[in-house]
């Protein structure tokens, strides 16, 4: 054996080990035994520190393991190499002490404990109890072990510390403890816990501050997992660029916060006050401005006549929402960063200000999250990709240097190691023989036990019973989606129905039973759990639980089958453990989706995503837990909530002030006695709440308690001596683990984090936001990108496979048809499909035509993507085309690539077969072999017997292969060769396949897919090929699935190991020449006709065709190659590759000439047209030679030969759209039927409806009906025109009719919304954006089809668990459904038992909660729904069932992190592609070369030339940068109502810096003279914000010189604003700012199409909104004067918000905007959904009604008819509000008396909570309802909505705008900084500057070229008798670029 150091082999097994680990996440890299040539071994066990020799190999078990455990101490251990000689300057390494220390830490047990002990100390950090303090609890045993285990942990890291410090060293030198960056963090957080050990008194009282860092403890993990470490360092490595976006981050706060502190400072400190009497009425904000408008609707909140608005109250949200100084405009603006709250900001300051306010607030969003806050994961995703590769590589490095140190590498011909295989098939077949003998002498028992077991074998193994069983799990899935909640006492057949899916759980049960007993009856029990499927592990389970649960459903099931009361059938379904039983039941769909392939690859796709980010969720674990920590450390027990008498309900944790109570504040402040309500009394009078006390009862109650509880009362109406609840937690708060957990998440996701910030500022301070700022910033913007960056790098990879194995197809493809020919054959070939695609003759191919070569000569279809890889590896000079030399080069390439993969294949199976043998072992074989071949005993062999031979084992090699083969070994050319020879050859072969497994295990290392799998990738392209195949004739090849194969003539080929130890099936087929195509059905040029063949290789004759000369093959065994691709001459002029595209006469002949080619796939619908050409005849009679026709055709083509975008009739139809979009803009419900704006309308509509249909009836005509609707668009178009058509005709038609029949034509008036689309159609970028959109459609289904799966299961879960739980009672001091549904409120309406609006009840419902969890919308709100649910009967109890959150936050991860962005990642590879085209369409057109940048003279004159140079230099720009970003922090000192010296600070800087910066304009203007100045456009800029500024400064003097009207200052003094734009000039300063700014500037033009195709999108839905939503009624509108109010009136109680509705487009826009962004839009969609309810009239509404009429009272209101009651409640309200018709518009309108009052809530009690259009229209005729607006008389609509269409009409619009387009901005981002960065890495070709950079190059020869032209000139002037013009001067100059 090879001997190796125990030093070196330990030091690289260390270094393999975790280098793998690293790469492999944490998989080991294993090397087994392996005999060596002497027939020794090495051996290297996991885990193990030296090399074992053969003696030890010899050792026992138990020997082996305690050497492995322990350190080996030898005379070179400790290794100097890894530590210190001296440790403090005291311990040399022969110290026993450091010695001892030394095998401490370097043994395995010791980083597992402090691992350990970490997470221990992380658990008591978390589970602290804020509230257990000696004030709450003077005894407490919990504290005191938390206490004490607090202090052993310090000392144990104390100890390790010292420890580490004592064997390593501390400071000085390259190996001591802190010498190592992780060990820093070590240290300072064990120094810091060392505090805690010193008492905390008054002397020393400052010290506890530092106790707060302990939090770091749980980042000590990091240092210890590999893993961690790796993402640790990505991040850390994207620091400077993160820091960079963070910098623009801040610039986009400052300049937003100054200019929000200057438009907005102080609005929103309005407050309406009573006017006699000056005190507050607690409406706020309010607008200082008068109404000026009759309309009801007011966007500003004003006060009444009788009240003042002053700005004077206290900003709302507890102060927050203000920009009164620059601090709170941060607070604001980092809300819109965040996409959360931002809403309520904006709806503050229109109440405030004005409605306006929307652009800064629209503007800042899409600066700010749209484009800012993306860099993040662009800079995180680059950066992950470049440490991914880097490690990868440097990971290769290492491993290849330590596997060669292991293998004792001497001579590259004899590798040490080798693979130890145990052949399982071997011993499973001897078994199998020893079995069979064994079977002869069984009994007659025996074998009649075998023939039965051979039947259920049979029956198990049956199509039948898996049919069975899959539709039994078909129908058991139907019928859980349709087990939804329903009332027993409304739904008759609601018990029926429960009944019958209890009974059938038990079929379904049977069932499966029946199918696992046959099972293992059939394979047995060993067989059947062990040996098969894991699907079966999961039939028991199902099995097993479905068992369990019988009992309890047959007691369900005779439940329902009793006779009892209604309300009793509630208490029948099971709970508890029964539920946890029926959530098994889920688990049979995966059995079901199991059958489907497709399925499989996207799990098997989720799963390798998941496990490639199972370090990540880790790493976001511990940093969840730190901020958990953090947050119990400065807000535990702090944070309350607003809140008043009705939102208490019981479970609620409260604050309780005890009258008397003696308790002390602590370190927090006390806000009173932690209690939970748990009872209300609606009986009492007084106390009616139960108050049950968490930290033991007062003293003063201990003779009142009962059990810890008394009884008490809110602070309000409490009594003198009464317990009085002071206050209530917030739900998301920090005293509880649990709870605390929860919170950060909520906090991680952005959810509702606003809401949680306003409350902890006030109990806090608003400092409090860096809290969130830390975490969100960490955990949203950095983490959560890396998790798609992982996912974004894993589908690239996925990609780069994808497109590697199509290369290879392509290849093996090149292979088969060149065999047999010489290099000039190949080339004549070459050239000839070259000259068939290059249709122009330009001596170039562009895409389409190479796409065309791969499809029509190889078979091979691409996606656009893969066909865009492949052409940009080829196309060597980047012009978009590709030329002949690199078309050949392609070829040769190709050839290559494949001769290269069947080497590697044939020797992975020799390796395989003989790699195991021992030296005398394989002398021996090949003896026998030879033998074997040698049929004629000659004692040579030919290469038909070695072909023989080989093939017998499965390695089949062409005749020609094994020919090339024999010339290597046959030393006498003899073309035979003998024993000697073929052992020679087989043990060199052998030896090369070591070599490349060494390779492989390096390449295993870098990436997971070894070259060697190339076997299982050709099984799999030729099997996905046979389809094709079969189709046309040829062969099938089937690779069988059960380990071996059969090929076409009936031998088996039995499985090859390959030396990465995977299985290769089939080799024999996968060496065999595939198919040819059958397209080719010509000669090549120089070809013989041994072409023509079998298919196989064989020739017409039977003999094998030769072999191409320029194999690869020979080359890659030793030979040198026979032949090489000659290089063409070079081409004549016009022909060079990168050259002009032909576009004279001349080429334009040879391009007809060329021989006709198929058109490719990619051509648009328009090249298609054009080859299809117009149909004989249109419309079945209108030939081409027709006038009206031509006349058609003329009109159409006008002025024929110019371009689309230049025919009359085509813009005409353009501007006909426009017009038609900008009057969907005006149509509303509200528009006046009389008015001027309608008939305009109409009469609008008409005309364009005719305009189309006359453009319709044209492209008919012209084109044929049938031509016409072949485009796509065309259809679009056709179909709009119709609807519209139809519209105009059935409005006509049904003029006059009842409501219910236009209603149902209404559906043809929300069509014309979709007439922009065919704006679409017109541009050829958004068609172009929208056909690849659209294109990405069938391969997003395969995702979305696990999306829908995916929702559908926790939507089944969710039913499972909380159907109709989480109902409520409409008054929540009811808790009893059956008391809630039998009480009335105080009007006499009867109170109703629902659930809240996101349920759980039915499977609909369940989906519809799935996609507002997905898009992260208060989660949490829906969370404490759940949480708080008890039962079907019993009302909510806060945290009753706290083990449904990990329900929520399963559903939240598997929806929002894990599906949706798997959605997302693959849409945005679509868009990838589609970008990809496009660019590579752009290069192809050849736009001409921009010219050069002039450059200019050099500065002349001493002055002009000093100055020149200080303004030049960097110190200069420093300068210029220092008082740039001086002057942006000057600037945020301004806020509203500032001091004296704030506004003199202000005025004196602003004068200082102008003057700076206005100096400095002038001295670049001087020095570098105006001309070249104004040239660049960064001086442009700041000679305007001179100008600005010193205008600025001018009004500002006038201001206060000459008397104005204070409006026209105010007017003028936002001319100060643009003072702001000095903070761009830091964009020119820093470096990083302007590379960043750069990106997004450079993709303006990328983002123009998708921006434009949002807007698009975003008018649509507006109109098609306000068609739906239009009609809701909107707070205000319930005042409108008279008759006006009542249609309104009657849904007062769901009116919308002025400023958040669809009344009309502009609100619609705004409110769309807020949905696309996901702030609270599932809140909005579903207050828009009202429906009517019409029912028995309540016995309590029918006592109020009669009462005000003045009749009796009947007993019941049977028979009565609802619009009676409804027009005698109107008729009431009128003589109470209008006596005589008139009123008074004040505000008691529209109930100025108690009795009107009363009749409003009747008529609500009736007809709401909204009006059907039916029921409008009559109150209408019977003069009861007037539906004017503002003077124009419309009909009366209703004013409910349809729920299903309002589903629809928002799930899709989210879904394209927070889901699609918005997530394609991050693709255009990510896309072009890649791009800018390959820009600058971007080298010359040219030999000998490879290493110079493009960039660099073209600045050198501008500056070349700029001194050739000034003495070119020079010359010119001294010698006026040359001959050469000055003008021509420049066309003598040779244009390097």
């Amino acid at each position: 054996p090879i001997h190796i150091s125990p030093t070196a082999a330990r030091m690289n097994t260390e270094v393999v080990e975790k280098n793998v680990e690293l790469v492999d996440n944490g998989s080991h890299s294993e090397l087994e035994r392996r005999p060596s040539q002497s027939g020794s071994a090495v051996l290297k066990t996991q885990g193990s520190k030296t090399p074992l020799t053969h003696q030890d190999s010899k050792l026992s078990r138990l020997s082996k393991r305690s050497r492995q455990g322990r350190v080996p101490e030898g005379p070179s251990w400790p290794d100097p190499s890894k530590y210190e000689r001296r440790s403090l300057y005291l311990l040399s390494l022969k110290n026993p002490l450091r010695k001892f220390l030394i095998a401490c830490i370097e043994h395995k047990w010791w980083d597992r404990s402090v691992l350990f002990v970490i997470l221990f100390n992380t658990v008591t950090l978390v589970v602290r109890d804020p509230y257990d303090v000696p004030e709450y609890v003077p005894q407490s045993t919990i504290r005191t072990v938390w206490e004490t285990l607090g202090t052993i942990f310090n000392i144990f890291f104390l100890i390790e510390c010292i420890c580490k410090i004592l064997a390593m060293g501390f400071i000085l030198g390259s190996r001591t403890y802190l010498s190592a960056a992780w060990n820093w963090l070590d240290f300072v957080v064990v120094v810091i816990g060392t505090i805690e050990l010193f008492p905390t008194n008054a002397a020393a009282g400052n010290l506890s501050v530092l106790r707060s860092f302990r939090v770091l403890r749980p980042l000590r993990v990091v240092t210890r997992v590999p893993q961690l470490k790796f993402l640790v360092m990505v991040i850390l490595q994207s620091v400077p660029e993160l820091g960079n976006v963070f910098g623009l981050c801040g610039f986009v706060w400052f300049v937003f916060g100054i200019l929000g502190v200057q438009l907005f400072g102080g609005v929103t400190r309005g407050g309406c006050y009573d006017i006699d009497s000056g005190a507050s009425t607690g409406v706020a904000p309010c607008t200082l401005d008068s109404k000026t408008s009759d309309d009801p609707i007011q966007d500003e909140l004003m006060c009444t006549e009788t009240q003042e608005c002053l700005r004077l109250s206290f900003p709302p949200n507890g102060g927050v929402t203000n920009f009164d100084n620059i601090l709170y405009a941060f607070i604001n603006i980092f809300q819109v960063m965040t996409q959360q709250g931002w809403t309520d900001v904006m709806y503050a300051l229109q109440s405030s200000l004005s409605f306006q306010v929307w652009i800064y607030f629209v503007v800042l969003n899409f600066i700010g999250p749209y484009f800012v806050i993306q860099l993040f994961l662009v800079v995180i995703s680059k950066k992950y990709a470049e440490v991914k590769e880097q490690t990868n590589a440097e990971n290769a490095k290492i491993v290849a240097q330590a596997l060669q140190i292991k293998t004792g590498k001497v001579h590259p011909d004899k590798q040490a190691i080798v693979v130890t295989e145990v052949h399982e098939e071997d011993a499973a077949a001897e078994a199998e023989e020893g079995s069979g003998k064994r079977e002869e002498k069984r009994s007659f028992l025996y074998v009649l036990y075998q023939k039965i077991l051979g039947k259920f074998q049979r029956v198990a193994a049956s199509a039948l019973l898996e049919g069975i069983v899959m539709l039994a799990i078909v129908v058991n899935t139907i019928l859980m989606a349709i087990d939804s909640d329903c009332e027993f006492c409304d739904e008759a057949s609601c018990t029926r129905m429960k009944m019958v899916l209890e009974l059938s759980n038990i079929v379904f049960t049977s069932i499966f039973t029946f199918e696992m007993v046959i099972k293992i009856a059939g394979f047995g029990l060993y067989r059947y759990l062990w040996t098969l499927k894991f699907m079966t592990w999961l039939d028991v389970i199902i099995v097993g639980t479905s068992l369990a649960e019988i009992p309890s459903v047959l007691d369900t099931s005779q439940c329902y089958l009793e006779t009892k009361p209604c309300a009793e059938y509630d208490y029948c379904d099971g709970g508890g453990g029964t539920q946890v039983l029926r959530i098994v039941r889920l688990l049979r769909i995966l059995k079901l989706l199991s059958r489907f392939k497709s399925f499989q690859k996207q799990l098997s796709a989720i799963g390798k995503t998941f496990m490639a980010v199972s370090s990540l969720i880790f790493l976001i674990l511990i940093f969840i837990t730190i901020f958990v920590i953090l947050g119990g450390t400065l807000l535990a027990g702090l944070v309350e909530r607003p809140w008043s008498s009705q939102d208490l309900f019981r479970g609620l944790k409260v604050f309780v002030s005890v009258p008397g109570d003696d308790l002390q504040p602590t370190s927090f402040p006390i806000q009173g006695r932690v209690a939970t309500l748990k009872e209300f009394d609606r009986n009492a009078t007084t106390n009616p709440w139960r108050i049950c006390f968490n930290y033991g009862v007062p003293t003063v109650l201990q003779d009142v308690q009962v059990n810890g509880c008394v009884w008490g009362d809110v602070v309000d109406t409490a009594g003198l001596h009464t317990p009085a609840v002071i206050a209530t937690s917030e739900r998301d708060n920090f005293d509880f683990a649990g709870v605390s957990f929860l919170t950060v998440l909520g906090i991680l996701t952005t959810s509702n984090w606003n809401s949680q910030y306003y409350n902890a500022a006030i109990c806090f301070q608003p400092s409090i936001i860096f809290y969130y700022i830390a975490w969100i910033f960490v955990g949203n913007w950095v983490l959560f990108n890396v998790f798609i960056a992982i996912l974004i790098q894993g589908i690239s990879d996925e990609k780069k496979t994808k497109f590697r194995q199509q290369e290879e197809k392509m290849a093996e493809q090149i292979k088969y048809f060149f065999e047999g020919l010489d290099a000039k054959q190949i080339e004549a070939q070459t050239m000839e499909w070259f000259r068939e695609v290059d249709r122009d003759g330009s001596g170039e191919i562009d895409m389409n035509e190479l796409e065309q070569v791969l499809v029509k000569k190889f078979g091979i279809e691409m996606n656009p993507r893969e066909l865009i890889r492949l052409f940009r590896k080829y196309d060597d000079d980047d012009s978009g085309f590709i030329g002949k030399a690199e078309f050949k080069n392609m070829i040769k390439e190709l050839l290559e690539m494949s001769e290269a993969k069947v080497k590697q294949l044939l020797l992975s199976s020799v390796n395989s077969m003989f790699g195991t043998l021992t030296e005398k072992q394989f002398g021996a074989r090949m003896i026998e072999l030879f033998k074997e071949a040698d049929a004629d005993c000659s004692g040579e062999i030919d290469a038909k017997e070695l072909t023989g031979v080989l093939t017998k084992y499965d390695i089949e090699l062409t005749l020609n292969d094994v020919k090339k083969l024999l010339q290597r070994f046959d030393s006498d050319d003899s073309g035979l060769i003998s024993q000697e020879e073929f052992s020679s050859m087989m043990q060199r072969l052998l030896d090369e396949a070591r070599s490349l497994e060494l390779g492989s295990i390096v390449q295993n290392t870098t990436r997971k897919a070894s070259m060697v799998s190339f076997g299982l990738h050709r099984a799999s392209v030729w099997n996905s090929s046979n389809a094709n195949s079969a189709a046309k004739g040829g062969p099938d090849v089937d690779s069988g699935a059960k380990g071996a194969s059969t090929d076409s003539a009936g031998v088996q080929s039995l499985p090859v190991r390959s030396p990465g130890g995977e299985t290769i099936h089939g080799v024999r087929k996968m060496l065999m020449p595939p198919e040819p195509p059958p397209e080719i059905d010509q000669q090549p040029a120089g070809a013989t006709s041994s072409r023509r063949g079998d298919g196989c290789g064989n020739g017409a004759d039977g003999s094998q065709s030769g072999s191409a000369q320029v194999s690869s093959l020979g080359n890659g065994f030793g030979a040198e190659p026979q032949g090489a691709m000659a290089e063409s001459p070079p081409p004549p002029e016009g022909d060079h590759p990168g050259g002009p595209r032909a576009d004279s006469d001349g080429a334009e002949q040879s391009a007809e000439q060329a021989p006709p080619v198929q058109p490719s796939a990619a051509a648009t619908d328009e090249e298609e047209e054009e080859a299809s050409g117009p149909a004989k005849r249109s419309l079945f009679c209108l030939g081409l030679d027709n006038p009206l026709r031509r006349a058609c055709i003329y009109v159409l083509d006008y002025p024929p030969g110019v371009p689309e975008s230049r025919k009359f009739f085509d813009n005409f139809i353009l501007v006909c759209i426009l017009v038609s979009s900008a009057a969907l803009a005006f149509e509303s419900p509200r528009v006046g039927s009389r008015s001027s704006l309608r008939a305009a309308l109409d009469g609008l509509n008409i005309a364009l409806n005719f305009a189309f249909l006359t453009e319709c009836f044209l492209k008919i005509v012209a084109e044929s009906f049938f031509g016409y609707l072949k485009s796509g668009w065309s259809r679009l178009d056709f179909f709009i025109v119709i609807t519209s058509m139809l519209d105009m005709i059935m409005g006509w038609a049904m003029s006059g009719q009842s409501v219910s029949i236009l209603k149902t034509f209404r559906i043809l008036r929300i069509l014309r919304s979709l007439r922009p689309l065919r704006l679409i159609a017109r541009a050829k970028s958004l068609r172009l954006l929208i056909t690849a959109l659209w294109g990405s459609v069938i391969p997003i289904m395969g995702t979305c089809l696990i999306a829908l799966v995916a929702f559908a299961m926790c939507s089944l879960l969710g039913m499972q668990l909380l159907r109709g739980k989480i109902k409520s009672c409409s008054d929540p001091t009811y808790v009893r459904k059956a008391d809630c549904l039998a009480a009335t409120d105080s009007n006499g309406i009867p109170l109703s038992w629902a659930s809240p609006s996101l349920n759980w009840d039915s499977l609909f419902n369940g989906m519809a909660a799935m996609f507002i969890l997905a898009s992260q919308d208060n989660w949490q709100v829906y969370m404490f729904q759940g949480v708080d649910s008890v039962t079907r009967v019993d009302g909510p109890s806060a945290w009753n069932s706290p083990l449904v959150s990990l329900f929520y936050v399963f559903c939240l991860l598997v929806s929002s992190f894990l599906v949706i962005n798997l959605v997302i990642g693959v849409f945005i590879d679509a868009y990838y592609t589609a970008a990809s085209k496009m660019e590579m369409d752009d290069k192809a057109t050849r736009e001409p070369r921009v010219p050069f940048p002039p450059i200019d003279d050099d500065v002349e004159g001493a002055g002009r030339l000093a100055v020149s140079d200080v303004v030049s230099t960097n110190g200069f720009d420093m300068f210029i940068a220092f008082f740039i970003v001086t002057n942006i922090m000057t600037m945020g000192f301004e806020s509203y109502k500032q001091s004296s010296w704030q506004t003199e600070f202000g005025a004196v800087s602003n004068f200082f810096f102008s003057l700076v910066f206005g100096w400095e304009c002038l001295f670049k203007v001087y020095a570098y003279c105006p001309k070249r100045y104004y040239r660049a456009g960064w001086n442009k800029f700041d000679f305007f914000i001179v100008m600005v500024c010193f205008g600025g400064i001018l009004i500002d003097g006038l201001g206060t010189a000459i008397p104005m009207d204070p409006r026209t200052i105010r007017v003028l003094r936002l001319f100060r604003v643009f003072r702001i734009l000095r903070a761009f000039r830091i964009l020119k300063a820093a470096k990083g700012l302007t590379r960043i700014v750069g990106t997004l500037a450079q993709s303006l033009p990328a983002l123009r199409n998708l921006m434009a195709l949002l807007s698009l999108q975003f008018f649509i839905f507006g109109v098609l909104g306000v068609s739906l939503f239009g009609g809701l009624c909107v707070s205000g509108e319930e005042a409108s004067p008279g008759l006006e109010a009542v249609r309104c009136m009657i849904s007062a109680d769901f009116l919308q918000d002025p400023k958040v509705n669809l009344r009309d487009l502009g609100h619609a826009l705004i409110t769309l905007f807020r949905v696309a962004t996901t702030d609270g839009w599932s809140q909005l969609m579903y207050s828009l959904f009202l429906s009517a309810k019409r029912g028995p009239l309540s016995e309590g509404l029918w006592r109020n009604f009669m009462q005000l009429n003045g009749t009796g009272t009947p007993p019941t209101p049977a028979g009565v008819d609802y619009m009676h009651v409804a027009e005698a409640a109107v008729r009431g309200w009128m003589s109470e509000a209008m006596p005589g018709g008139q009123y008074t518009m004040d505000s008691s309108w529209p109930f100025p008396t108690t009795r009107a009052s009363e009749w409003g809530v009747v008529l609500k009690g009736v007809l709401g909570p909204c009006i059907t259009d039916e029921e409008a229209t009559h109150l209408e005729s019977k003069g009861l309802m007037d539906c004017t607006t503002l003077g124009n008389a419309r009909p009366c609509s209703s004013t409910c909505t349809d729920a299903a269409s309002g589903y629809i009409f928002f799930f899709i619009f989210t879904l394209i705008s927070a889901f699609f387009l918005m997530q394609l901005v991050i693709a255009v981002l990510l896309q072009q900084l890649m791009n800018s960065s390959e820009k600058e890495e971007v080298h010359l070709r040219t030999p000998g500057c490879e290493n110079l950079k493009l960039k660099v190059f073209g600045r050198m020869h501008r500056r070349w070229r700029f001194t050739a032209l000034q003495k070119l000139r020079e010359s010119a002037k001294s010698a006026r008798r040359t001959s050469i013009a000055y003008s021509a001067v420049p066309d003598l100059v040779p244009d390097m670029l």
